[in-house]
């Protein structure tokens, strides 16, 4: 009884081992029949799109403009009154991110700070060089 389930079990495998084989070719056939292709991207137009504009996408009877030329006509300048350059100005202000009155008086103190040190840095030059001046050409 042994040597009839272990001839199934090997009858099994080989029913087996023959499927994935037959599943393994037409894979293996389907990629050597691919052509290779290019690494460029392709645009593709959807095929519910209009008979006009898959040919349109097809083929381009005209040159693609420039930069410039595509900017300046799509976009026509036009003048802001008064009123709405005012407007468009509040809103912009309404979007800033104020200080807190202690954050102000850091940034005042680091700023008068700052300027006390350039002030002193800047008058120890002009000491120094009119010393040295004097020194060089002496009086």
């Amino acid at each position: 009884a042994s040597d009839e389930d272990e001839a199934e079990e090997a009858a099994a495998e080989d029913a087996a081992d023959a499927v994935t084989d037959n599943l393994e070719q037409p894979a293996a056939a389907a990629d050597e029949a691919q052509p290779k292709t290019s690494a460029r991207p392709v645009r593709r137009v959807p095929a519910a799109a209009p008979a006009a504009a898959r040919v349109a996408a097809a083929r381009k009877n005209r040159p693609t403009p420039s930069r410039t030329e595509a900017t300046t006509a799509a976009v026509k300048p036009q003048r802001t009154t008064p009123a709405v350059f005012v407007g468009q100005s509040v809103q912009e202000l309404k979007k800033v991110v104020w200080p807190t009155s202690g954050q102000l008086g850091q940034y005042f103190a680091v700023v008068l700070v700052f300027v006390i040190f350039m002030i002193a840095l800047v008058a120890v030059l002009d000491l120094v060089a009119g010393w040295g001046v004097l020194r060089l050409f002496g009086s």
